[in-house]
């Protein structure tokens, strides 16, 4: 179930970005009372009237006699179809998106890193670790046993909170509170004489605290880019192991403490009064894993500018 949802993720993810040129650019204000068609016939089913001045966005292509547009259907958002003669006169024009980056260039909508903040972030985190070895627990008294595992990898999603401090006109320091996940697997062994081979994962959560800093071309600049350090204790471990006849649930005696060195980069949209949404790719290494680590990661923090 998880690997669908992750699967899901990824491709609305891809879709919207792959789209938004399509969207974001221009709407209409239309001239007169103009009807929204499900499909691109004026026999279809009516979604959408609107008014003198109503405005909604609309796709750079034409299909024929008709345009793609993004029409209000109950509350939630529907691709219609409107006829070019019902709309002639209306105006199309630059979308408030573009509108508001332009605001932003020319110094008249806020800018993000003049000032600090604070916030929520939400992850999804793709975690990569090299074939090693584990100790763990038994519920035998005095006995523990040792495990080979080849490489192990999973995605995972997470949470945590973070402050922004304006160090200069270019510059922000990032520090953050997580709760993180790694969890990942792959087959494995344990050192039993006679032991088959046994699917293998490995649950790890850690409690993180990082510092990322955040470098901009200019005062102005939505894009930046930047290093950072996270150092992470496991809070819980635990290694689930499975043959075709057995299946064993122990925690290990290792909690090791992460290092993991980062580079991100990413930019700022401003929404509305103080919020801010400051999507950002991240690339993590995990110099003391036992074996070496990585994490591929996209995360979401939306700010409160203050």
């Amino acid at each position: 179930m998880k690997s669908m949802q992750l699967k899901l993720f990824f491709f609305v993810f891809f879709i919207v970005f792959l789209s938004f040129p399509l969207w974001a650019g221009k709407e209409i204000v239309f001239r007169n009372q103009t009807q929204v068609y499900a499909q691109r016939d004026k026999n279809a089913e009516v979604i959408g009237v609107y008014e003198r001045g109503d405005s909604i966005p609309i796709s750079n292509i034409k299909y024929g006699q008709w345009r793609k547009v993004i029409a209000e259907v109950d509350g939630k958002r529907r691709v219609g179809w409107i006829f070019i003669k019902d709309v002639k006169g209306s105006k199309v024009k630059e979308s408030r998106e573009i509108e508001s980056a332009r605001d932003r260039a020319e110094g008249n909508a806020p800018v993000y890193h003049l000032k600090n903040g604070v916030g929520i972030l939400g992850a999804i985190s793709y975690a990569y670790q090299g074939s090693g070895s584990l100790k763990f627990h038994t519920d035998t008294p005095g006995l523990d046993l040792d495990s080979n595992f080849s490489a192990v990898k999973g995605a995972n999603f997470y949470f945590g909170f973070f402050g922004d401090y304006s160090l200069s006109k270019t510059t922000i320091l990032r520090g953050y509170l997580l709760q993180r996940k790694m969890n990942r697997a792959g087959t494995g062994q344990v050192n039993v004489s006679g032991a088959p081979n046994s699917s293998f994962r490995i649950e790890q959560d850690l409690l993180s605290l990082g510092a990322q800093l955040k470098f901009y071309s200019g005062p102005k600049a939505i894009f930046w880019w930047g290093p950072g350090v996270e150092i992470g204790k496991t809070t819980k471990m635990r290694v689930d192991v499975t043959t075709a006849i057995d299946e064993m649930h122990v925690d290990t005696v290792e909690k090791p403490m992460f290092v993991i060195l980062t580079a991100a980069a990413g930019y700022d949209y401003h929404i509305s009064g103080n919020f801010f949404i400051l999507p950002e790719f991240r690339l993590g290494i995990v110099p003391n894993g036992k074996p070496f680590g990585a994490v591929f990661e996209i995360l979401i923090p939306v700010s409160y500018q203050f």
